[in-house]
């Protein structure tokens, strides 16, 4: 006669009940991972296209603005959120409003739907930045000629753990930084 080996049902039912411990316990980090890395992205994506819009002012030697987005894309929306994307141009005549056609696009950013991002209050429409590359910001009335320090936060609509934001500051001069945040 044969010996056959396998499992017994007690082995079994003992792997199933380790494995379901362990994905009770390890899906609801992993997606608190997901969120922070993408709160993270989102964050190195908005100091990217600030460091763009300071190195193209000097480099143009004018005016370039990093504006929110309408829905599509095509103009800035001074009533939109940050998080609906971001138009990046060069503002030919100085009127710190884009005009298609003759304010070269830049860059266009896509929304980031998951994510809420706000302004300190001297960058609630847009961002300026001129040729010696000192930012100036537009105020919540977005009439502009504010300068100073100011940030934006972004927090991840489903993170409200201790440090589950970034914020990104800006001081006179233009040169940011992050560091963790609440949201």
């Amino acid at each position: 006669m044969r010996k056959t080996s396998g499992f017994t049902l007690i082995e079994l039912m003992v792997t199933l009940a380790v494995a379901t411990i362990i994905l009770t316990v390890g899906i609801p980090s992993f997606r608190e991972f997901i969120e922070r890395n993408r709160v993270s992205a989102s964050t190195n994506l908005l100091v990217g296209a600030l460091q763009l819009a300071r190195g193209e002012a000097i480099k143009r030697g004018r005016l370039v603005i990093l504006c929110k987005s309408n829905s599509d894309g095509t103009a800035c929306n001074n009533g939109g959120a940050w998080q609906d994307g971001w138009l990046l141009y060069a503002d030919t005549n100085a009127d710190k409003s884009y005009t298609t056609g003759s304010d070269p696009l830049i860059q266009r950013y896509g929304a980031m739907p998951a994510l809420s991002i706000t302004s300190g209050g001297k960058f609630d429409c847009w961002v300026a930045f001129g040729a010696s590359g000192n930012p100036e910001g537009s105020g919540t009335s977005c009439a502009g000629g504010l300068l100073g320090n100011d940030t934006f936060t972004l927090c991840a609509s489903s993170l409200t753990a201790t440090r589950a934001g970034r914020k990104v500051i800006m001081n006179t001069t233009g040169r940011i930084r992050t560091e963790d945040t609440t949201c």
